[in-house]
């Protein structure tokens, strides 16, 4: 049998995530806030592993890539670059973010709120503004349901560059063009994307 070898630093990252967790139980705190909490300490545990390989894209040629796979779609930057990770770190974080299991309430805390947050989340625990979030149309069995809000992601894979649309509610993911149909029937139509 192999009797792991920790530094005085593991053992002390061990304790202290240990006494986090527990601290976070014992405060009884509502789901809501308790998920928060548990989102930051799941990106710190993230960020002690290593290095997240980070790349850059200026906001000229992310919109060529946007408009490579929809051109229909209109894009605001507020930045100049963009700083993105690899899909493989995309999909680290969103197991690790908790924003999924917040509660949805009709004007508190609805659609916008989610994909908000979970940009906000994103580039505070991680430095990445590489996230959109997106303005369209729902629609199913071609009826107009309404209008909503979610993410498109920026990631590496494979040496080069693609966008996910990604549902913060679900936690679901497709490659992204104008419309994209989500596993609920529901097809996502592209109209804006804010990216800051």
């Amino acid at each position: 049998m192999k009797i792991p070898i920790w530094s005085v630093e593991d053992v002390r990252r061990k304790v202290g995530f240990a006494l986090i967790e527990s601290g976070i139980s014992m405060l009884d705190l509502p789901k809501d806030l308790e998920f928060s909490l548990r989102s930051a300490l799941n990106a710190a545990k993230l960020n002690l592993e290593g290095e997240i390989q980070t790349f850059k894209i200026s906001h000229e040629e992310l919109e060529k890539l946007v408009k490579s796979k929809s051109p229909q779609t209109q894009c605001i930057f507020w930045d100049r670059n963009f700083w993105y990770p690899r899909l493989e770190d995309w999909k680290k974080f969103i197991t690790e973010d908790l924003v999924n299991f917040l509660r949805y309430k009709l004007d508190h805390f609805d659609c916008d709120n989610f994909s908000t947050t979970f940009k906000a989340h994103i580039a505070e625990y991680y430095g990445i503004n590489g996230i959109g979030v997106a303005l369209g149309a729902l629609y199913k069995d071609d009826q107009l349901l309404g209008y909503h809000s979610y993410n498109i992601l920026l990631a590496r894979e494979e040496e080069k560059n693609k966008l996910i649309c990604y549902e913060p509610q679900t936690d679901e993911q497709k490659d992204f063009e104008y419309e994209v149909k989500m596993s609920t029937g529901v097809v996502y139509r592209t109209d804006l994307i804010l990216w800051y």
